[in-house]
Formats: structure tokens, C-alpha cells, sequence
């Protein structure tokens, strides 16, 4: 008996080599063939008694596009998800409406930042209980993370949600910062407060939603190679959150901080502005200077949320 699904991803993403990386980000990506052939990118998988034996990119770019693909070394091992389900069609949007979820803000006077590495732990906002809860998660999630680190991942526990704890506390201790002339272990931010709440997109939305990157959640857009984290207190894979991109907050500008004015001043040259489009280039100076006066990761990139809702553990990272 065959069986088709269909993923946000397509096979330059999703390398159909039966790995556990593989296997996690298809189990996390199947949705609809209706929303995968609005796509730009997307893959159509046949199993046959639970066995890979065909896969075509369906997306409106991918390379190849409805060309059987050639299967990989290891494509005997690629599992079918056990619950095939439509993802969730969510956004995060901003919101006039009073909700416990925001972005920015100021951090809670009863709320203990983590204390690891050469640069502070940044507060960037609180997802409320009943926003996470659309989402599959019973629990609040403070938004807290070293923005100006270059750790690759920061895993906290969560389960007391005012003293979040860094769990790979060594990897965080001993990364380095490319901010060193300005940041450190005692700066802090003020941000201005966006309220937020995820709201269910229709049917005929969610394909848009998915060719976008900058309010997802439900399933990943990657911007680098995939990374689906497994919780280092259960071993099992974690579920994506959301993700926040830069051109997201950008909007929500610092309005407190210890940053020195000479990392904090914005120059306005002519060199920034070049061809007869008016187009606005940045220099790298000027880049480093917008970094500090707004919600932002690493100029122009985009901080990735995981989680555990049995053991209330939380990974991000930055891509």
C-alpha cells in the first residue's frame, strides 16, 4: 500500500539520507498538498509499506521541480512521521489589544537573568501562558538570550520561569563576542514594549505565511542548514516555538542603555548612499551602531525558538 506526503521542505533542505536530523525535520514540516504546491519550496514523498521509494520537488523555485528525484545512500531508513497532521497556521503579529505577551519591554524587577560568558544575558519580552498554549505548550516563556554572544545555542530550563537556568553553561561561558569594544557582562537594553499574540491564519494565508520568514511559527523557514534540537533532559526532539527576524524588530527600538554613545551614535555619510535608485548601503560601522540602537540578531538574522513541554526546557540560537 502507498502512502504520499507532502513537506515544507524541499531536497536541498532536506537530505533524504534516513539520518536522525533528517528524520526530525520531516517530522516537523509534513503539511497539506494543496498549501505544498503553493510553496516555493516544498517535496512530495511516496512510501510504499512504510518505505521511502520515490520523492519530487514540488516548490514553485525548487531546482528540478516535479523531476523524480534521485534517492540518497541511507533513503532506506527515512521513517514516515507516526502523526501525520497539518502544521499549525500561526503568525505572531503585533497587537493594540492588553495581552501578557509582548516584545521588549523592561526586564521584571523579580526576574534573574542567567550570569555565563564575556557578555550579558539580554531581556527581549514574555510569551504569556495563553498565547503558548495555542501553540501546544502549557507553560510562559521568558524571552532571554546573549544577543551579542556568537554561542551557537543556548538550552534553558524554564521550569521556574523567574530563574530561568542555563543548562550547556560551559558553552555558553566560553563563547566569544565579535562586540568586545562596546558589550560586556554588565550591559543592559531597555526596549520599547509591541504587544503580541499568535493568530490562526485560514486556509488560503498559510501558503503566504510560509514563503515568509519574519512573524513564523508553527513549522521553520531556515535561513542556514536546518537544526532541530533534542532536549538534553529527555533526549527527545524538541518542537518549534517561533522564530523573530530582524526586519520583525527592528521596530522595537532601545530606549534605555548603558551601550557607550560612541557605539550607540548614528553616522550619516555619503558613502551610504550609492546608485541613481536611491538604494541605502550601510557600512560595517554604521551596521554595528544600528545593531545597538534596536532588537536585533547579528545584523540581519533571525533567533530560532525551541521547546519541551515535558521537561519545560527551551533552546534557541541565532542563523
Amino acid at each position: 500500500m502507498q502512502q504520499t506526503i507532502f513537506t515544507s521542505e524541499d531536497s536541498y533542505s532536506l537530505k533524504l539520507d534516513g539520518t536522525q536530523q533528517c528524520n526530525d525535520l520531516l517530522s516537523i514540516s509534513n503539511i497539506d498538498e494543496e498549501t505544498a504546491r503553493k510553496l516555493n519550496y516544498a517535496m512530495q514523498l511516496v512510501f510504499e509499506e512504510h518505505k521511502l521509494i520515490r520523492a519530487f520537488n514540488i516548490g514553485k523555485e525548487s531546482e528540478n521541480q516535479n523531476v523524480e528525484l534521485e534517492l540518497p545512500e541511507g533513503f532506506e531508513n527515512v521513517k514516515i512521521p507516526s502523526k501525520l497532521q497539518e502544521p499549525i497556521r500561526v503568525a505572531l503579529t503585533f497587537t493594540r489589544k492588553p495581552t501578557e505577551s509582548y516584545l521588549g519591554g523592561t526586564k521584571p524587577n523579580n526576574l534573574e537573568l542567567p550570569n555565563a560568558g564575556v557578555v550579558s544575558f539580554q531581556y527581549l519580552g514574555h510569551l504569556g501562558k495563553s498565547e503558548m498554549i495555542k501553540l501546544g505548550f502549557d507553560f510562559e516563556l521568558p524571552l532571554v538570550f546573549p544577543i551579542y554572544s556568537n554561542v551557537e545555542k543556548v538550552f534553558l530550563d524554564i521550569s521556574s520561569p523567574l530563574q530561568p537556568q542555563i543548562i550547556n553553561w560551559e558553552e555558553v561561558e566560553n563563547a566569544s563576542t565579535s562586540h568586545g569594544e562596546y558589550i560586556n557582562k554588565d550591559t543592559w537594553m531597555n526596549y520599547s514594549m509591541q504587544q503580541v499574540e499568535f493568530q490562526f491564519s485560514d486556509h488560503s494565508f498559510f501558503p503566504k505565511l510560509l514563503n515568509e520568514f519574519t512573524t513564523r511559527a508553527g513549522i521553520p523557514y531556515w535561513k542556514q542548514t536546518p537544526y532541530i534540537p533534542h532536549c538534553p533532559k529527555t533526549g527527545k526532539r524538541m518542537d518549534f516555538v517561533m522564530q523573530l527576524d530582524s526586519k520583525m524588530t527592528e521596530f522595537i527600538k532601545v530606549s534605555k542603555s548603558n551601550v557607550p554613545l560612541k557605539g550607540r551614535e548614528w553616522r550619516k555619510s555619503e558613502e551610504n548612499v550609492r546608485g541613481n535608485s536611491g538604494t541605502v548601503y550601510y557600512s560595517e560601522q554604521n551596521t554595528a551602531e544600528l545593531i545597538y540602537n534596536q532588537m536585533n540578531f547579528w545584523g540581519d538574522g533571525t533567533l530560532y525558538i525551541f521547546a519541551s513541554a515535558e521537561s519545560k526546557t527551551v533552546c534557541m540560537f541565532i542563523q
